[in-house]
């Protein structure tokens, strides 16, 4: 990916803080934190070729952006096919060679405050498993205090997929399994609901014990 200076640089050695590149407009964002960080466990993914020589690798479930009608609209990867139009950083669109699957070992998974980022010239999602938008949603109170929910200075080091993730993770699968006659995107929408319900209130708790810790009054 690309960062403020325009120098490129590889996605495992990002740091909290740095800016890179999140959409074929150039705009800037900050990466706070990991969801999932892995350096060891064997891992299928796609690898997505251009007819430019670009590759992205990345999960079968992971949300990738390309053009629909002439519309930047993001979908899993393993909905693309040979011939789609994917949107490039530079905003020029790239049309996909081929798609094979592959071995990796190791596998990364950044959140940015926008929740999309631009890997090897090409526009995708920071999210996988549930639809981009609907995710992002659900990943805003971890934006909003990422040190409590993500990552800090030492522990964007640690591998492992972080509690919150795997908590709205939990959560959003208890949604989408209910076999009832409420479609997914509702259910999402309660999943979404819940999940920030909870986080605020777990948020409100540990915030006002630490004022009441202190002797502090605090005034709503």
């Amino acid at each position: 990916m690309t960062n403020s200076f325009g120098v490129v640089k590889l996605m495992r050695n990002l740091k909290i803080g740095d800016e890179v590149v999140s959409d074929e407009k150039g705009t800037l964002t900050k990466f706070i934190g990991w969801m999932e960080l892995d350096r060891h466990t064997e891992t299928e993914f796609l690898e997505i070729e251009t007819l430019d020589g670009e590759k992205l690798i990345l999960t079968e479930s992971h949300n990738v952006f390309f053009y629909k009608n002439g519309k930047s609209t993001p979908t899993y990867a393993s909905n693309l096919i040979p011939g789609d139009l994917l949107v490039g950083g530079s905003g020029k669109g790239k049309i996909i060679k081929n798609i094979h699957a592959v071995k990796k070992v190791g596998y990364l998974d950044p959140l940015t405050n926008s929740g999309t980022i631009v890997s090897n010239n090409i526009s995708a999602s920071c999210y996988g498993s549930f639809p981009h938008y609907l995710a992002n949603l659900a990943l805003k109170p971890a934006k909003m205090f990422p040190t409590l929910l993500l990552d800090n200075e030492e522990s964007q080091h640690r591998e492992g997929t972080r509690a919150y993730v795997t908590f709205i993770k939990w959560i959003g699968g208890s949604f989408r399994d209910r076999e009832n006659s409420m479609n997914f995107s509702y259910n999402f929408i309660l999943w979404t609901s819940t999940t920030s319900s909870l986080t605020f209130g777990i948020i409100s708790y540990i915030i006002f014990g630490k004022f009441r810790e202190r002797g502090a009054s605090v005034m709503f």
